[in-house]
């Protein structure tokens, strides 16, 4: 089957290293997206399972092997995707089996990388860097 791109938005980002489950590896690479609607419905209509999370509609993409993981020039991604990231995935639809048509992950791209992962209510401020302390300075405790 040809290879499909969805767009969504990163809930969980495996694709460092194997995802674990209770402690045991996966053996597999894995993100998580939020979908939009009509993305979902389509995704639904191919036999994919797709599950709600507070009112929001999530796929898990997953692969054996490594998955290419590129920034919104093409040049490689360094590193997990954070966080609430705006991703293009592209994967394979495997053949329906028990659970529903799996969604084989071939490779992402990070069109927009968000900070940190901390949703903007949260106000936090970076800590200070080292250098913002004077050497003279007590410890206060």
């Amino acid at each position: 089957m040809s290879q499909v791109v969805v767009e969504g938005t990163t809930n969980f980002s495996h694709l460092t290293k194997f995802e674990e489950y209770k402690g045991k590896s996966t053996d597999r690479y894995a993100l998580t997206i939020t979908l939009d609607d009509d993305t979902a419905d389509k995704l639904e209509s191919n036999g994919v399972k797709v599950r709600e999370y507070d009112g929001k509609k999530q796929r898990k993409f997953t692969s054996q092997y490594e998955v290419r993981v590129v920034d919104g020039t093409g040049q490689p991604f360094d590193g997990e995707v954070p966080y609430n990231s705006k991703v293009k995935v592209a994967f394979k639809y495997g053949n329906a089996g028990e659970h529903g048509v799996p969604t084989y992950l071939n490779a992402v791209q990070v069109v927009e990388a968000a900070s940190g992962g901390l949703p903007p209510e949260f106000n936090i401020e970076p800590a200070p860097k080292q250098d913002d302390f004077a050497e003279s300075e007590d410890i206060p405790f």
